[in-house]
């Protein structure tokens, strides 16, 4: 087994940007959901990079309106590329890049969009890493129980997801297609 590595960068999400809310909503407020974990102000998840399994550890160090992330990048070996690549991924999953800025100028004008606004300032809408792992969590949800979904999408990746330990914990990527 190659040697791990541990290399920092940071990711700057276009402001408002609430990280605490956007991450929450990626892991149902539930602390762990499927490949995202939440635990004390880290959200965490385990990136396929092309085979190369990367744990990413992101939090916040910024403010709602002058974000400012910070990005552990965990891996063997990790090469330049592989991290800018697991930067762009992270930004991409939380949603980083959106300019909310013309949705709010919109909900000015709606006295119930505004309240909504205000309520969720900052939250980012995140993304799958993948149009598979899209797809796949589409179909999952057609027709059945939400927690139903649930439970069938954490055995989907406990099942056929590639999977790294870190410091004791088993960390899962969505599985390839």
């Amino acid at each position: 087994m190659a040697t791990i590595t541990t290399i920092t960068t940071t990711v700057y999400p276009v402001a408002p940007f609430d990280f605490e809310l956007t991450a929450g909503y990626l892991t149902y407020f539930q602390g762990r959901y499927g490949t995202d974990s939440l635990t004390d102000g880290v959200y965490r998840r385990l990136l396929d990079l092309d085979g190369t399994l990367v744990l990413a550890s992101v939090r916040s160090v910024g403010t709602i309106e002058s974000p400012e992330l910070a990005v552990e990048l965990r891996g063997e070996g990790l090469t330049s590329s592989q991290v800018g690549q697991a930067s762009e991924r992270v930004a991409w999953l939380l949603g980083a890049q959106q300019d909310l800025a013309p949705f709010y100028s919109m909900a000015e004008t709606d006295s119930t969009m505004l309240a909504m606004t205000q309520r969720f300032h900052g939250l980012h809408l995140p993304h799958t890493a993948s149009v598979f792992e899209a797809l796949v969590l589409a179909i999952l949800g057609q027709q059945i129980a939400t927690n139903v979904a649930r439970i069938i999408r954490t055995l989907l990746i406990e099942t056929y997801g590639p999977s790294r330990t870190f410091d004791g914990d088993v960390y899962y990527s969505f599985p390839r297609p």
